[in-house]
């Protein structure tokens, strides 16, 4: 099937199982604070857990970054139908390019998301671009992760995608905000892309164990 064909298939499936989702949050006061401090925002999210945060942050003013593979056309599609902007770009291919891109999107006061292990991983493993964007354009990065109650989760893929159910229950958790210094040099990218990638293992680890045990 074509890549069209193929994004209304997942539109349509997101928009009747999300209209059964129920949703806790914990950690959203350190979005709270951040926003009302009017420093830019950064989301960075883990590939395999960004069903459940997509269908989290519609109606918000985000912008976020998909790759030009064909898995990451079909997300585009997705996204655009779901009515968010959508920048392309990735790691591997026009990464550097379309993160810098996003600059302008922050400078409105739009916020970004960014699955920062994407498109290829390995998982969790976070690319510098991102680092960068927070620098250059003196942005806060937010870790955020979650789980479902119910789901199915894609063990051979390499991110082991998660597909809530209907009628899930996802916790949402953000983590504590993750300071990139003006004027960055390589150790210190190394340094946030390790602290980027503890954060979102750590909070998928602990949504997982919320709400499986």
């Amino acid at each position: 099937m074509g890549i069209k064909i193929v994004s209304l298939f997942i539109f349509v499936i997101f928009k009747l199982f999300s209209k059964t989702y129920k949703i806790e949050l914990r950690g959203d006061d350190i979005y709270h604070r951040l926003k009302r401090s009017g420093k830019p925002i950064i989301y960075v999210v883990p590939h395999g857990r960004m069903w459940g945060l997509i269908y989290y942050t519609i109606g918000r003013p985000i912008t976020m970054l998909a790759s030009q593979s064909r898995d990451g056309r079909l997300v585009t599609g997705v996204l655009r139908k779901l009515g968010y902007q959508v920048e392309s770009g990735s790691s591997s291919r026009g990464g550097i390019k379309g993160l810098l891109s996003l600059i302008k999107h922050l400078k409105r006061g739009r916020e970004i998301a960014v699955t920062v292990d994407g498109p290829r991983g390995p998982a969790f493993k976070a690319k510098p671009g991102v680092v960068l964007l927070a620098s250059k354009a003196h942005a806060s990065i937010i870790p955020i992760s979650y789980s479902a109650s119910r789901s199915i989760v894609f063990n051979k893929s390499w991110d082991k995608f998660l597909l809530p159910l209907p009628f899930s229950k996802l916790t949402i958790i953000y983590g504590s905000p993750i300071k990139v210094p003006d004027n960055i040099d390589k150790n210190q990218v190394d340094q946030c892309c390790l602290a980027i990638e503890q954060s979102l293992r750590g909070l998928t680890d602990r949504a997982d164990r919320l709400l499986n045990g």
